[in-house]
């Protein structure tokens, strides 16, 4: 199991980001160890739309709980479909907000609803955010979205992303390729253990 904490900074220390979307980091704890990673946000300086693309960069991590202070409407939209758990931190430490949730002491964030641009799918991936549908799942896609169960959402036609420079361009997308490696690793790691089990 991982925790996902949105944070200001790149260690346990750091105080949890109230902010999902535009937090300056994701600390991914593995709660028996308290061993983490810190990965840099992308999308925190984004002029509209980081809440979808760092909620789906979230669920490309393999959390399978998310620490934060508030989830926008668009966030939630993503979140809700996934089965993913979010739970609301006070302004404490990513260390204490993790200790917090293994002693049951965090409140629970009901998400779902919320806007999302060009539908998500509920299974093999999600179409829509960067407009590339990096999902999930794996599933590969344009804006407008598909997954296991078909599109998901008012799905009002394509999304056109926000615009912006090439730099900024090249650092999502390499951060996006280092997201899906780790995808990647995970599954294929799951392959060989129940592979190994029978």
């Amino acid at each position: 199991m991982k925790i996902l904490v949105t944070s200001t900074g790149p260690t346990l220390d750091s105080p949890v980001d109230m902010r999902l979307g535009r937090c300056a980091y994701f600390i991914l704890v593995d709660p028996e160890t308290m061993e983490y990673e810190a990965i840099s946000n992308p999308y925190a300086q984004m002029p509209s739309g980081a809440g979808i693309q760092a909620a789906q960069m979230a669920l490309q991590t393999g959390a399978s709980v998310i620490i934060t202070g508030a989830v926008g409407p668009n966030a939630s939209g993503v979140l809700g479909t996934t089965g993913i758990r979010v739970f609301v931190s006070p302004n404490t430490s990513v260390e204490e907000a993790v200790r917090m949730y293994k002693e049951n002491k965090l409140q629970p964030l009901t998400v779902g609803g919320g806007f999302m641009p060009g539908g998500f799918g509920m299974g093999a991936g999600f179409g829509g955010g960067y407009g590339r549908g990096y999902g999930r799942g794996g599933g590969f896609g344009r804006a407008g979205g598909f997954g296991a169960y078909g599109g998901f959402g008012p799905g009002f036609g394509p999304w056109t992303p926000p615009q912006m420079d090439p730099a900024e361009e090249l650092q999502i997308l390499k951060t996006q390729a280092e997201m899906l490696k780790r995808q990647l690793d995970a599954i294929e790691r799951r392959i060989r253990e129940l592979e190994n089990s029978g």
